[in-house]
Order: structure tokens, then sequence, then C-alpha cells
């Protein structure tokens, strides 16, 4: 006889019910074990876009504004560091050159006037 999914019969068994039940058990603490595990993994270590994003967050608007640009000329700061000094001089006026611009371009967007 069925009783909510339990079979009656095996349950008036004895011996054979609670081998049952125990496997179920134990079958469900190797799941929640690897799932535990697997939880564990997870929340130790954070993704590459979870890293990026929170570096992001702690950058004030001008590194924001840096990084973009950097991102435009398809550079790096490490790129910047290998180059020479000459080479670093010429990208930092480009850098300027293109914050300024940007600048400009978000206070006209504002209605402020333009700084001359």
């Amino acid at each position: 006889m069925s009783l909510y999914g339990v079979d009656m019969g095996s349950a008036a068994s004895g011996a054979g019910a609670s081998s049952g039940v125990n496997a179920g058990v134990n079958a469900g603490k190797a799941e929640a074990g690897g799932f535990k595990d697997a939880l564990s993994a997870a929340s130790t270590k954070k993704s590459s876009a979870a890293e990026q994003l929170e570096a992001w967050l702690k950058m004030t608007p001008a590194q924001r504004m840096r990084a973009a640009i950097l991102s435009q000329l398809g550079l790096t700061e490490e790129d910047i560091k290998n180059m020479s000094a000459d080479e670093q001089k010429a990208v930092e006026a480009k850098i300027r050159q293109l914050m300024e611009v940007k600048m400009a371009l978000q206070r006209e967007k504002a209605g402020h006037p333009a700084v001359v």
C-alpha cells in the first residue's frame, strides 16, 4: 500500500525501509557536500568582470576618463611604462588633449560655456 509516495509494504519489513531511507539520506549528503564545495569555490574566487567593476568604481572621474582614453588608444598603463621617455611624453600629451576635448564636450552638454 502506498501513502504519500511511501511504499508501506517496504516500511513494514524494517531493514529494507531503513536501508532505503539511509541510501536517500546519504545521497542527499553527498549532493549537499558537492554543492557546498562548489559554493565555497565560487565565493572565494571573484570573476574577472567583478574585479574590473570593483576597480572601476574605486576610480575617480579623472582616472575613469584616462582609462577610457587608454582603451580607445589600445594602450594600458603597462604599455606606457614600457615606452621610451619621448614616447611617454607624446602619449601623455595625446591623453591630455583628449581629456580636454571630453571635458569641453561634457561642459557644453551640461550647458556651461567653454573655458578658453
